[in-house]
């Protein structure tokens, strides 16, 4: 948590250049920051190789072969937008789930037939700095 208030002070105070508040507004800005935070899951997703249902088979050093894929998931996408005080700016932050699906087996047949099973759910946060009239 305290590393989240770190970024967005140093987010904060790195936000020199102002947008007239009366140029846009708060949900306006919410609106595009949302199809922003979409669109930069589309762009992790195609260049993650195991990353929106692409699914990688590797053997573990234990001798058991496992497959997985991992799924930001654009449903659990939040956003907020703050203005910074006094100089017009905006700070926007997104929130999502990145979730990692694995199904291991004893040998890479065995691995195909196992179901997939959660075994890592990561909350992420992102600030973004809204500048020249989009998201950065």
């Amino acid at each position: 948590m305290k590393k989240i208030l770190v970024l967005f002070v140093i987010a904060c105070v790195t936000c020199l250049l102002s947008t007239p508040s009366s140029a846009i507004t708060q949900e306006e800005l919410e609106s595009t920051l949302r199809v922003h935070a979409a669109n930069n899951l589309d762009s992790m997703c195609k260049q993650m190789p195991n990353c929106g249902g692409k699914v990688e088979t590797e053997k573990k050093t234990n001798g058991q072969w496992a497959r997985s894929y991992c799924d930001l998931r654009k449903d659990t996408i939040q956003v907020a937008v703050h203005q910074v005080k006094e100089t017009g700016a905006y700070v926007g932050v997104i929130k999502y789930v990145k979730v990692k699906y694995e199904a291991v087996g004893d040998s890479k047949e065995s691995a195909m037939q196992q179901p997939f099973r959660v075994v890592q759910r990561n909350r992420i946060t992102k600030i973004r700095q809204y500048k020249n009239g989009h998201w950065e």
